[in-house]
């Protein structure tokens, strides 16, 4: 931390509304079981260079709450974070002067461990925003989530299980960022299940991929392993090709897989990829640039 911490704010359970930016720095927060924090006015909640405990279970959960038909976020910076169990309900994208984020939650140069998070309702381009940061959680489960799921850039992620339902997007987006998760289900996700991009690496040992539209797909020089993939209903179940010019061709490594592949997903591996399927090698039938577009 830049500075010692100075105060311990102790969030009560109930009601408390954040109806104006709010700041907090160098601070011990603690956030009571069944706190409800309640943002309007698209308020921004923003921690920075503090210690964040967030307390609660499945019976008492911590819950940030965009009220009223209104909108808020959190961005938490430089912090350690402690969580319990915790409840996000119609977040959006904060809007900071000179500065981009697109998260309703924002974890930035921080450590996050803890039991799990239920996202529901995100309103913004990603639900949970994740930069050059250490997360290590029991889950992560996201329902109605307008855009992206869960963005990672420049992070290690390692995660016990990670579930979807009705993502806009992507339910998993990767850049430069490493991740291990143990289970993962994907349920009608409109774009990508898992998306792996700049020399970012993956393990997953279990996948179950129902109803969406692209299954895994690795670019640019990533590495992607995953142990076990079951889909139904997928209409591209792997893809493999190189996005950005500057970067290698991206493997995949899929030890055991539920249904047999048709020829036809080859055209969506680009003749560069390395794709291993159940110990056997396959080639794709297209350049990057064709897969691109298609």
């Amino acid at each position: 931390f830049k500075n010692k911490i100075n105060e311990t704010i102790l969030i009560k359970s109930g009601n408390t509304s954040i109806k104006k930016d709010k700041q907090l720095v160098n601070k011990k927060i603690i956030f009571s079981k069944n706190s409800n924090i309640c943002f309007t006015n698209n308020a921004i909640l923003y921690i920075k260079d503090s210690e964040v405990i967030i307390n609660g279970d499945k019976s008492n959960p911590t819950i940030f709450n965009g009220c009223k038909g209104d909108n808020g976020s959190i961005v938490i910076e430089n912090s350690k974070i402690k969580l319990g169990f915790l409840i996000t309900k119609n977040l959006s994208f904060p809007i900071i002067k000179l500065r981009s984020l697109y998260g309703g939650i924002n974890i930035i140069n921080s450590n996050l461990e803890g039991d799990e998070i239920f996202v529901s309702n995100s309103k913004s381009e990603d639900a949970i925003n994740i930069i050059n940061s250490k997360v290590k959680l029991n889950g992560i489960k996201f329902q109605n989530i307008k855009s992206d799921a869960l963005d990672s850039d420049f992070s290690f992620l390692n995660i016990g299980k990670i579930s979807c339902n009705n993502i806009g997007n992507d339910c998993l987006d990767f850049s430069f960022s490493e991740g291990k998760i143990n289970l993962f289900e994907a349920n009608l996700v409109k774009d990508k299940v898992v998306s792996l991009g700049e020399r970012s690496t993956l393990k997953i040992n279990k996948l179950n991929a129902i109803k969406s539209e692209i299954g895994v797909v690795s670019k640019d020089e990533s590495n992607f392993n995953l142990d076990k993939y079951y889909f139904d209903g997928v209409k591209v179940p792997i893809s493999a090709y190189i996005k950005k010019n500057e970067f290698k061709p991206p493997k995949v490594s899929i030890g055991f897989i539920q249904k047999k592949l048709n020829e036809d997903f080859l055209q969506f591996i680009s003749f560069d990829s390395e794709v291993l399927i159940e110990n056997k090698r396959y080639i794709g039938t297209n350049q990057s640039r064709k897969i691109s577009e298609l």
